[in-house]
């Protein structure tokens, strides 16, 4: 297989729909997108509950070489679920990549902080911008599906992530580093470094104090027991 024939899945998680599209990030001249989906699910409130979701969803799928899956934040309940449990089912037989959503906020200068609505909205205009610029880039299954879509937004996100890997993300990225990738935001990386040097140092004050109980448990001797009253005749 050459590297213009790698098959990309793009995920976006979503308690109502969670989208997929498919493309072949290393096409030339251009990136190729050649289908999308929206699939719905019961509530989810239990990890059963996600991997039934997702194994349904990994079964409709085809054999992809890349899952690009949006890094799901640790405030929600159940979407964290739907990550894990789709990871765990695509990572057995390709690599899977977590994507942070700065990464694709950055690369499209999409809005920080200003509202769920302002967000989605500027999400489906660089979408619809870039199948404007790039028609040949864009298979007539994914029109037809993003025009018959009554929520759009629930295919852009998951529709920028493919083209972030296609633009930058496969340059970063190879196979060598492993199954399972975190896309870390190079803005980002000494945050990122803090953050990780923030748990190691949590874990060994854990295990220094899990230490000093084990040892004083184990040392305890009589001298640490109660006395006995002495009787007075």
């Amino acid at each position: 297989m050459s590297d213009e024939d790698e098959l990309a899945a793009s995920v976006d998680f979503g308690r109502k729909a969670t989208a997929v599209v498919l493309g072949r990030p290393r096409a030339v001249p251009e990136p190729t997108f050649v289908s999308a989906s929206v699939m719905s699910f019961p509530p989810i409130s239990s990890a059963k509950d996600a991997c039934d979701a997702m194994s349904k969803l990994f079964r409709v799928l085809p054999q992809c070489d890349v899952n690009l899956l949006e890094e799901q934040s640790k405030m929600n309940s159940d979407t964290p679920l739907m990550e894990a449990a789709l990871a765990g089912l695509a990572g057995g037989s390709s690599q899977v990549i977590h994507v942070p959503v700065s990464r694709v906020v950055n690369e499209f200068g999409l809005p920080r902080g200003s509202g769920y609505a302002a967000k989605k909205r500027a999400a489906v205009d660089a979408m619809l911008e870039y199948i404007d610029q790039h028609p040949e880039s864009v298979s007539d299954a994914v029109r037809e599906e993003i025009r018959d879509l009554s929520r759009v937004h629930d295919i852009a996100d998951a529709f920028l992530q493919l083209l972030w890997y296609a633009k930058v993300g496969k340059r970063e990225i190879s196979r060598a580093d492993g199954r399972s990738v975190r896309a870390t935001d190079p803005k980002l990386r000494r945050a990122e470094e803090r953050r990780k040097e923030k748990k190691a140092e949590k874990q060994r004050a854990q295990e220094t104090e899990l230490k000093r109980k084990r040892k004083r448990r184990n040392t305890r001797g009589c001298d640490d027991m109660p006395r006995k009253r002495r009787k007075v005749c």
